[in-house]
């Protein structure tokens, strides 16, 4: 077997066991699954109103960081902010080897449900200029997205075009 082939295979094979439900795991109709430790977890699509209120957070957070306007994207992350890890200067910090930076926004993965929070990754991708070089880089990745499942009942009536979505974490990295 070809070693693209079996490194094909063993992702698929840990995909599949990560994301299956354990024999000790106890479902119900819906698809709803409880382990356990009393665990609830489940796995949807996204709606179209949820999908475009998580790739819109994304595309405001990209355009912020291309922008320089630090300190407001760092306000789109959870706990207000402070999942950002730092203040405004070292989120900076953290595009600061960039010239330039142009993210293209993908689409949402599926809605995951874990004891009331729900999760949600939208894939990016960056063309990106580095500063000391001028070299272009492609940078790949998420944008992690979370959001108590509850938030979406306040939203419900319009209040805020995030549907709840606060951003958790960022991996974006040049592929191999």
């Amino acid at each position: 077997m070809r070693r693209s082939t079996l490194c094909l295979s063993l992702t698929m094979l840990c995909a599949t066991i990560g994301c299956s439900p354990r024999q000790s795991d106890r479902g119900d109709a819906a698809g709803n699954v409880t382990n356990e430790t009393g665990t609830a977890r489940s796995v949807a699509a996204v709606n179209p109103a949820d999908a475009a209120a998580a790739t819109a957070l994304a595309r405001r957070y990209f355009a912020l960081i291309e922008a320089g306007e630090f300190e407001q994207a760092r306000r789109l992350w959870d706990h207000d902010g402070a999942d950002a890890g730092g203040d405004a200067k070292a989120l900076a910090g953290v595009y600061a080897p960039y010239r330039s930076y142009d993210a293209t926004i993908g689409e949402p993965t599926a809605l995951h449900t874990v004891d009331g929070v729900d999760y949600v990754n939208v894939g990016i991708a960056v063309d990106a200029a580095v500063a000391k070089s001028g070299k272009e880089q492609r940078l790949e990745g998420p944008i992690m997205l979370r959001r108590r499942s509850d938030t979406l009942k306040a939203d419900a009536a319009g209040a805020s075009d995030s549907r709840g979505w606060r951003i958790w974490g960022v991996d974006i990295r040049a592929p191999h």
